[in-house]
């Protein structure tokens, strides 16, 4: 866990209330916890980075996995832009971006300021597009980008980022609202004005891809590309959004 971050792993968890909270609490569809014991390695990078909730996420290429580092004391996932490291999220997602959805994970940058650094991607064509990004733009902000039919919703910081700093991010959909949102570091950012997170154009529910979700990179109709030069901690993603309780618990758990 990032030095942003409480130390709660000597108990493994904290107290919210009553009630020993830990992500796992959430009924996670996808869990990755950084940390030595969740890594495969072969022979020193990442083979698989072995998921608590839901599939791991692999690399079959050595050459393109991701190492093990630490960030002040922390565990992180480092991915290399230049040897195009990343890891295979499996079909996961395909399911969970039909409606509600959260994904929610620490980073800190590693380049900023050069074209797309991804941090996951998917695109599907055939016979339309589909497709699912989430990056740092060359100004350094943040975007999702989330296309169904060739219709496409942008949400986008104005909020940039630095890569002097480790960042908790909050990603979600809200598809009552049609909007999507931004939180940093748990404030909800203001988006800007043209890529305001809105939706409304889209029909989730017709989301179709048999393409997998790349992390550190897009899979592009099963091919890498738009690789990313950043460092990540625990990842959870949920089909559904976070309760008001929620979004606090998992502030104490990691702030």
């Amino acid at each position: 866990m990032p030095s942003i971050l409480k130390n709660v792993l000597s108990s493994g968890a904290i107290n919210i209330g009553a009630t020993t909270f830990t992500p796992s609490t959430l009924n996670p569809s996808i869990l990755l916890e950084a940390g030595t014991d969740n890594y495969t390695l072969d022979p020193t990078n990442i083979s698989s980075w072995n998921a608590t909730a839901g599939s791991n996420a692999t690399q079959s290429v050595s050459a393109e996995r991701p190492a093990p580092i630490t960030i002040t004391s922390d565990p992180f996932v480092q991915f290399d832009e230049t040897n195009k490291e990343h890891l295979d999220l499996n079909d996961n997602f395909n399911t969970i971006l039909t409606g509600d959805w959260t994904i929610y994970y620490i980073v800190k940058p590693d380049t900023l300021g050069v074209n797309f650094q991804f941090l996951f991607g998917e695109l599907y064509t055939n016979p339309t597009q589909s497709h699912f990004y989430n990056y740092f733009h060359g100004d350094d902000t943040m975007y999702i980008q989330f296309n169904v039919d060739n219709n496409t919703a942008i949400a986008q910081t104005t909020t940039t980022f630095s890569t002097s700093n480790t960042y908790i991010i909050e990603l979600n959909h809200d598809s009552t609202a049609q909007q999507m949102n931004i939180y940093i570091n748990g404030v909800k950012d203001t988006l800007d004005v043209t890529n305001d997170g809105d939706t409304s154009a889209l029909t989730p529910a017709n989301w179709s891809s048999d393409r997998n979700m790349y992390l550190g990179a897009r899979n592009n109709n099963n091919t890498d590309d738009l690789w990313g030069d950043n460092s990540m901690g625990d990842i959870i993603v949920l089909n559904r959004l976070l309760t008001a309780q929620e979004r606090a618990d998992l502030g104490t758990y990691y702030v």
